[in-house]
């Protein structure tokens, strides 16, 4: 069994968590996710371990990535759910993250604009 240096399984998986948490971000899911399901951490599992072996996948890695992939895919599109909250956006069932809006101090006042 051929041993995987620390760094290079580091980036492998920083590298599935970046591309899930797109698709999750894509499904309307709030990050960070309060809890990790087992099935998001092994379906994440399952794409680092393709990137480990990107250009000599055995055909079981490749087809876990793509079922992996699929599963996100399935996810942004609604026919997966994953147990924990959502960020709903105003409950109307859209999953959408709705925009906060912040107002500070007036930059431009009248008195500010008086010599215009």
């Amino acid at each position: 069994m051929e041993q995987v240096e620390e760094k290079i399984l580091n980036r492998a998986l920083d590298d599935a968590d970046a591309e899930a948490d797109g698709y999750l971000q894509a499904a309307g899911y709030t990050l960070p996710l309060s809890s990790v399901p087992l099935i998001l951490r092994n379906k994440c599992c399952d794409i680092a371990r393709y990137r480990l072996d990107r250009n000599r996948p055995r055909d079981d890695v490749r087809q876990r990535y793509e079922d992996a992939i699929a599963f996100f895919k399935d996810l942004v599109n609604g026919r997966v759910k994953l147990p924990i909250a959502m960020n709903t956006g105003g409950g109307d069932g859209t999953n959408s993250i709705q925009p906060r809006w912040y107002s500070g101090d007036r930059v431009f006042t009248s008195d500010s604009l008086r010599s215009y």
